[in-house]
């Protein structure tokens, strides 16, 4: 009976170890998993603000800013029309966050969401940066307000933009953050 009871007790420290070490496998997996497809969806955007174009008679390719969204021209060549394309990060439905982020070509008729992202951790994704000069070669962020800007003076001072997500992996975990910097060569370097 002893060692049965023994045995029962090191079977139940065993069985626990096994379920502790595949929680913390299925932690470690989803993490990467959300890094993973962050960094997928941050390429996408990337690359769509890097065909930012001005559409003939505009002095900017955008067209409204914010910390959680931007509406700007898209070109993939300088033969097409510019796309009206928007990127928003949106609070899911009954909630400030978790948030979802999407692309949508507004040109499009109705217009086409081609890019969804849910589980962003923060509505601010979008940081807007004017063109370095002389006296600052590393300048701050320009201030755009939450609820956005069409001030052409602003629109006009764009040089790049920041992008930043922060993905929530669960309710208990750390979420992942990706960040880059978007230089627009269609805008400033043609």
């Amino acid at each position: 009976m002893v060692a049965s009871g023994l045995l029962l007790v090191l079977g139940s420290l065993v069985i626990g170890l096994i379920l502790s070490f595949a929680n913390i496998q299925n932690a470690v997996q989803t993490r990467f998993d959300s890094s993973v497809q962050g960094q997928t969806i941050i390429q996408q955007l990337v690359r769509q603000l890097k065909t930012a174009a001005i559409p003939s008679g505009a002095t900017s390719p955008f067209v409204d800013v914010s910390p959680s969204s931007v509406t700007f021209y898209a070109s993939e060549s300088s033969l097409s029309a510019p796309n009206e394309i928007r990127i928003q990060a949106l609070p899911d439905v009954g909630s400030q966050c978790p948030c979802s982020i999407t692309e949508t070509n507004l040109t499009s008729s109705p217009p086409v969401v081609s890019l969804r992202l849910a589980g962003l951790n923060s509505l601010s994704v979008f940081n807007f940066y004017p063109a370095p000069s002389a006296t600052s070669l590393d300048p701050g962020a320009l201030l755009v307000s939450p609820s956005g800007t069409t001030s052409s003076a602003t629109l006009n001072e764009i040089y790049g933009v920041g992008v930043r997500l922060s993905i929530l992996t669960s309710l208990q975990g750390n979420p992942v953050s990706l960040s880059n910097f978007v230089e627009l060569p269609n805008v400033y370097f043609h």
